[in-house]
């Protein structure tokens, strides 16, 4: 009677526990749904490869903005503070006409600057300013050398008393006229091309006989007239300008040199001969 009364308690308990898996499996179930989750052990191998991975990731940032911003900030502070100042200024070019106070005025602006923070493309631009100058590069020298390449201009006569003019024809209006002898050129803007080629046959011809050429002057109407050295006129007029000019060259040695001291001008604008105004 015990045996049989035994059997239908422990399969009523198993029952029971088999009731409450299915109870505990159904509200697992219903849990779930609304969101919730078995929670698992902590795992800190884990843990600790994934913070390996972030802090890797966070030293290769820090690593790539150290690269940029090193320099830039020891750039700002080379720029803000005149650690290299400029010492020395040195001009490559044939130097005729920017010496002295020329030059000096130069290099003024220059030494003592910043080496790294000036503004050269300023000082370029203010340097071309310069009458004398015709074209300027400027280059820095590390640590604190500034070289100046420069292209005087170069006049080969005195335009209308108050100017230059070199010999492509480029006109500019000088600080000073310089001292040294020059020829003086005056007529019209639009003359200039034909003063500048009649000047290199004047002063080859001028020459041949001895004597030099101050001045030469090409009126309004075309008219030619040479200032020689002595303060001499030649007149040759406005035609057979270059015939003109070789008829004076064989009657000079012959019949004027002697003369030259008693006359102020030399008229070769006839057809044949010439004519002497004498000094009073």
């Amino acid at each position: 009677m015990k045996q049989a009364k035994a059997k239908p308690v422990r399969q009523k308990k198993r029952t029971d526990k088999n009731n409450e898996q299915i109870i505990g499996a159904t509200s697992w179930s219903r849990r779930r749904k609304r969101g919730v989750r078995h929670k698992k052990p902590f795992d800190w191998k884990i843990f600790g490869a994934k913070s390996w991975h972030y802090c890797r990731y966070t030293f290769r940032i820090l690593l790539l903005v150290s690269l940029f911003l090193i320099p830039y900030m020891g750039w700002q502070y080379i720029s803000l503070n005149n650690v290299f100042p400029i010492q020395h200024v040195l001009i490559h070019s044939e130097e005729k006409y920017l010496v002295d106070e020329r030059k000096q005025k130069l290099l003024e602006p220059l030494l003592g600057q910043n080496f790294v923070s000036y503004d050269l493309e300023k000082y370029r631009s203010e340097v071309a300013q310069n009458p004398w100058v015709k074209s300027v590069e400027v280059m820095r020298h590390w640590p604190d050398q500034i070289d100046l390449f420069i292209q005087e201009r170069r006049p080969i006569a005195i335009w209308n008393d108050l100017y230059l003019i070199e010999a492509d024809g480029t006109i500019f209006e000088p600080d000073l006229i310089p001292s040294e002898a020059m020829i003086s050129l005056q007529g019209n803007l639009d003359q200039k091309d034909k003063l500048l080629d009649g000047m290199t046959v004047i002063q080859k011809s001028i020459q041949s006989v001895g004597l030099n050429v101050e001045k030469i002057i090409l009126d309004y109407r075309g008219a030619w007239t040479i200032v020689l050295e002595n303060d001499v006129e030649l007149y040759l007029g406005a035609r057979f300008f270059e015939e003109r000019l070789r008829r004076f060259v064989m009657h000079y040695p012959s019949s004027i040199r002697s003369k030259i001291g008693s006359i102020t001008a030399i008229d070769f604008r006839y057809d044949h001969g010439y004519a002497l105004k004498w000094k009073r």
